[in-house]
Parts: C-alpha cells; sequence; structure tokens
C-alpha cells in the first residue's frame, strides 16, 4: 500500500494505492480507465510507457504516460486539474480520436513545480471546451525521470453569472457577466431567440467581469442576449 498526503492541491488529504506488480493498468490507450463525476482519480507512473507514434503531450516527450477516457455530460467548458509527486513537471492533455496515432488535441497542459512539506510536487490546470456526448480521451505524463504518484479531476466551469441589468436615462441598456478569468467570451444578440449574431467577443479580464452596453432601439421588435463562455 502506497500512501501520499497532498496538501491544498485538491479536496484531498490522504492518498492509497495498492501497489501489485508495479504495472499501470491503464498504461495503454487502448486501455483506458474511465473517468467519471468530478471526484479526483488517482494513478501512479509506476511501469508505465511511451507507445509508438504516441503524441508529445503538452509538447513534452515523456514516456511514462496512462490514459483515461471520460465523455462530456454536457456542452461547456470543463476545466482539467491535476497534482503530482516527483514529477517534473506533471502534463496533461484531451484529445478526440480512436487510436494513439490519430489524436486531435483538445487542451493540454503543464505543471508548475513547488515544495511542500519537504516533498516536490507539480500542479497544473487547464481549460478546455467539450461537447455533450463526446468521447474524449485523457493523458497524463511527466517529463522527469522518477516515478511517482498523481492524482486528476474534471470539473465543469461555473456558467456566467448575470448581474447589474440596468437601463439609464439615455436610453442604454447594459448588463455585467462573471466568468473565469482569461476564457474566451462572445455576446450575441437575436430578434427571436433563433438566430444569433456575435456582436462582441474578447477575453474574460483578471476580475472576471465582462461589462456590456448598447443603445436600446426604439420601436424596434424585442431583442435577446446572450453570453457564451469558452
Amino acid at each position: 500500500i502506497y500512501t501520499l498526503s497532498l496538501h491544498d492541491a485538491l479536496p484531498i488529504s490522504k492518498l492509497s494505492l495498492t501497489g501489485g506488480t508495479g504495472t499501470t493498468v491503464n498504461d495503454n490507450f487502448v486501455n483506458r480507465s474511465a473517468l467519471t463525476g468530478t471526484n479526483p482519480v488517482f494513478g501512479y507512473t509506476f511501469g508505465a510507457t511511451k507507445e509508438y507514434n504516441e503524441p508529445y503531450h503538452a509538447g513534452i516527450y515523456g514516456g511514462y504516460s496512462v490514459w483515461w477516457t471520460w465523455t462530456a455530460p454536457f456542452t461547456g467548458t470543463f476545466s482539467l486539474n491535476a497534482v503530482g509527486t516527483n514529477l517534473s513537471p506533471l502534463v496533461a492533455a484531451v484529445y478526440t480520436g480512436i487510436s494513439v496515432d490519430a489524436l486531435t488535441g483538445i487542451g493540454s497542459g503543464t505543471g508548475s513545480p513547488f515544495a511542500t512539506n519537504g516533498t516536490a510536487v507539480s500542479a497544473l490546470s487547464f481549460n478546455f471546451p467539450a461537447t455533450n456526448g463526446t468521447t474524449y480521451a485523457i493523458a497524463a505524463d511527466h517529463g522527469g525521470y522518477q516515478d511517482g504518484f498523481f492524482s486528476l479531476a474534471i470539473t465543469p466551469v461555473a456558467k456566467p453569472d448575470l448581474s447589474n441589468i440596468s437601463l439609464s436615462p439615455d436610453g442604454t441598456f447594459g448588463f455585467r457577466c462573471g466568468g473565469t478569468p482569461g476564457a474566451s467570451y462572445m455576446i450575441q444578440v437575436s430578434p427571436d431567440l433563433e438566430f444569433w449574431e456575435t456582436i462582441t467577443n474578447g477575453i474574460i479580464p483578471l476580475n472576471g467581469d465582462i461589462e456590456f452596453s448598447a443603445p436600446i432601439i426604439t420601436n424596434s421588435a424585442p431583442q435577446f442576449y446572450r453570453v457564451l463562455v469558452q
């Protein structure tokens, strides 16, 4: 039994793994383990290898990859978070595709190193778009030569928080929408909730606020607005 204490990295305090033969059941792409829900999964790279024609995850050669399969429960933006020990750096990537030599990258990230209680740790986080019912392949690997343990979780990014809807005396309509800093957004307008036109787009700033205002067109049909965050 391996026991690893992870402090303030993911919402877990202790990790227990059965060592067995020292090999990983999800070492190869075809043997991907199922990843469901938002709870972290735990793994290790002891005995893991890199397959022929396997991509470089996050641009790093690695050589100790393990795999999961995950199906998006709805269309939206999701966040992959992972933390590992003795892995320098920990890397992870999200793909679509049915074979290891023909994958399409959807998102990836490289861990940032830090030390906690004398243990070398690498943690990463990145967002990626997903479509309801689509199955994705998740790979975790590392660029160092030491084997180690890690935890990985996929969680939905919070939906935009719409607030401060206003109508000024000068005829200006506006609202504020909150979202994840660094994410891309589009604001669209529609006369009938069927046909949508993008009127502005950008990157959510560090304060997490999107502010929008526009003059109201009098004697016109109703207008509907929506914010899409990716």
